[in-house]
């Protein structure tokens, strides 16, 4: 019994936060720029808190402070925006963030992958099962291609598009090492690197 009244304390409480995020927030938003994670949320008019505190998290669910701003926050008669700078999120990974409004409760839960391209392309996972994600920066959407060998040279597959990732199934292979090549139709520009399957 005390179970059950558990239970129903928690979902009441968390519909309460559901609707005061609705009631109290405008927007919140999340901008990855240059391995940094720029936040930005707006409060309605009407709605005021006493300190704002900001929560990262990598699983959608074990939050960490990661900042905060301490004073009244939003206004009686005006919209107010507040910015937020996370100077180190984890590098290639989802970066989950919520927004704590002093007793106005949580916002919603928003989420930003940050990579790491400091070392070229990112090959994912490494070593592979089945499938590998090779992702890489293509900010002007240009057109690429990939082609993957096996260690004899042979082309097993070639795949063009414009996006900024490929999405190999190497479940047909055997075990064992692939080198690929992605190079830009236009400009010519090769990458090169290898791909391991377990």
């Amino acid at each position: 019994m005390q179970k059950r009244y558990l239970l129903l304390f928690f979902l009441f409480v968390s519909s309460v936060l559901k609707a005061q995020e609705t009631e109290s927030l405008d927007a919140i938003n999340a901008l990855e720029n240059n391995a940094k994670v720029y936040l930005r949320w707006t409060m309605k008019s009407g709605n005021t808190c006493n300190g704002i505190r900001i929560y990262r998290s990598l699983d959608s669910t074990n939050f960490n402070t990661i900042g905060q701003i301490n004073g009244i926050c939003g206004s009686s008669t005006e919209s107010i925006s507040y910015d937020f700078i996370d100077e180190s999120p984890a590098l290639n990974a989802v970066n989950y963030y919520t927004i704590e409004l002093g007793s106005l409760g949580f916002s919603k839960v928003i989420s930003v992958e940050v990579l790491d391209f400091k070392s070229g392309i990112l090959v994912r996972p490494q070593p592979s099962q089945t499938n590998v994600e090779l992702v890489f920066k293509n900010e002007l959407s240009d057109v690429y291609s990939i082609q993957i060998y096996n260690l004899q040279g042979k082309v097993l597959l070639e795949k063009s598009g414009n996006t900024d990732r490929f999405n190999i199934d190497l479940s047909y292979h055997p075990n064992g090492i692939y080198v690929y090549k992605i190079y830009n139709n236009e400009k010519g520009d090769l990458s090169t690197g290898k791909i391991i399957k377990q």
